[in-house]
């Protein structure tokens, strides 16, 4: 994690708090495995649909997800 920036960190801790107040299975709270944003991604809205803060979480999400994938890509290029 010490590869994010300010504004990532920030993000990243600012989508932690939010996930701390919604119903989540605590296994799927690995903010650092692609498979849990994907799986937050498409199941957080099934018992968290009246949360206020939803469509920040969501968007929040995908941008780590984008976070996720372009340094996979970096990785790989490294190889």
């Amino acid at each position: 994690m010490s590869n994010l920036t300010l504004l990532e960190w920030a993000r990243r801790n600012l989508l932690t708090e939010i996930l701390d107040t919604m119903d989540i299975p605590a296994m799927r709270r690995d903010l650092n495995k692609e498979s849990n944003i994907r799986w937050l991604q498409r199941n957080l809205a099934i018992d968290n649909n009246k949360h206020p803060r939803i469509e920040e979480v969501t968007m929040l999400l995908t941008r780590e997800a984008r976070r996720i994938r372009k340094q996979a890509r970096a990785q790989n290029e490294n190889l």
